[in-house]
């Protein structure tokens, strides 16, 4: 964990998984990718160099976590969720995936899960949007006419998974205003069996 605080000016709290045992190159691989996430590309710095805040009980601040959904010796899924404010009506959000091979040492590409990943990614976003759709239905609110529901599908870092299947992250501004905060569209491994490679790493074994 990280924490920083100038008063007046900044607040910097970042926390993050690491393998501290058994060392190794895999380990080092994961320990590195999940940092830079977490840290983005220099928030600290960044962070450090704002102008004071103009208005009393306004600081800049930058503030992460992590969950992590699944976790077995050769796979882990981890979600952080990173919280700003830098000056504006309001804070801003948004949530990272990572899926890690544990055994190959890299992060996984939707190129190795997907069988097809073109294919795949316009077929499940299809899926993705009638989702979404009924949800705000239910829920009233609404998406964007021009929603990108593709572009969110389509990249690898808004998979999360877990024993049971996928969430993909729809984070605020992605889909539908800011209001209506952060949506998921769940897919389980029987919705995505069609499309997974036989052999790849979901679901996990």
């Amino acid at each position: 964990m990280f924490h920083e605080t100038r008063k007046g000016r900044y607040e910097i709290s970042i926390e993050y998984p690491e393998i501290l045992t058994p060392r190794g190159p895999e380990a080092t691989a994961f320990n590195r990718a999940a940092r830079a996430i977490a840290f983005g590309k220099d928030a600290v710095s960044e962070y450090r160099e704002m102008e004071r805040p103009m208005a009393a009980g306004a600081e800049n601040f930058y503030d992460v976590d992590y969950t992590i959904p699944y976790l077995d010796p050769r796979l882990a899924s981890v979600v952080f969720t990173i919280s700003t404010f830098t000056g504006g009506a309001h804070p801003n959000s948004a949530r990272i995936a990572l899926l890690f091979d544990l055994s190959g040492g890299r992060a996984l590409r939707l190129a190795d899960v997907l069988v097809d990943p073109k294919q795949a990614v316009a077929e499940i976003s299809a899926m993705c949007k009638a989702q979404l759709e009924a949800q705000a239905k239910k829920d009233d609110w609404e998406l964007f006419d021009n929603a990108d529901v593709a572009a969110v599908v389509g990249e690898a870092a808004n998979w999360a998974a877990d024993k049971d299947g996928v969430d993909i992250l729809f984070d605020p501004y992605s889909v539908a205003a800011y209001v209506y905060g952060s949506r998921e569209c769940r897919l389980s491994y029987a919705d995505l069996k069609r499309w997974l490679k036989p052999d790849g790493p979901l679901p996990p074994h």
